[in-house]
């Protein structure tokens, strides 16, 4: 396919989006689809999330389009666009894999079998569970798997402090579920 004769520079292109013309968004995708998908599974090479991380980030660079200063400084947008949302997701996949109530097992509790102990388990549980993800995170690790605040904070990709704050935030909402 031929690109209207407004679209073959980047410039042109650019000023296209940001006119919201009917074909701007296939020309876009056409021309930096590939790179785009390159990077991406480089950044996750066996992840089965890739298209949609692709499509993450074109749909933020037309919806932000319309703040690129400079029409002819596309590319480097795209990069830049490209790069932020490959961090954001790396970051999330991160929280996600440590921040899953599913691995509380009963195994990881000393609990004795009465009904009053599991009760109070499952207080606390949903205190944790309705906490802010970075918090639960923080205080999974660090109470039931029994990591130190500094894996804690690499792991997150946080400072210690953070992860002190927002770990002794939810110990201090547990203990409060807990007299209550």
């Amino acid at each position: 396919m031929t690109f209207p004769p407004h679209h073959r520079d980047d410039a042109a292109l650019a000023r296209a989006l940001i006119a919201r013309e009917p074909h701007a968004r296939a020309v876009l995708w056409r021309r930096f689809a590939p790179l785009v998908r390159n990077l991406v599974a480089r950044a996750f090479p066996s992840s089965a999330d890739i298209d949609d991380i692709v499509q993450d980030i074109f749909v933020c660079l037309l919806q932000r389009v319309h703040t690129l200063a400079r029409p002819s400084a596309l590319p480097a947008y795209v990069l830049s666009v490209t790069r932020f949302t490959i961090l954001h997701h790396h970051r999330w996949m991160r929280l996600r894999r440590h921040d899953s109530l599913g691995v509380l097992h009963e195994s990881l509790f000393t609990i004795s079998p009465d009904p009053e102990s599991r009760e109070e388990l499952g207080r606390v549980l949903d205190r944790v569970a309705g906490s802010p993800r970075l918090g639960r995170s923080a205080f999974l690790l660090r109470s039931v798997y029994g990591l130190g605040i500094t894996q804690v904070a690499r792991i997150l990709g946080c400072s210690t402090s953070t992860v002190k704050r927002h770990a002794g935030g939810i110990r201090y909402e547990v203990i409060r579920a807990r007299a209550a």
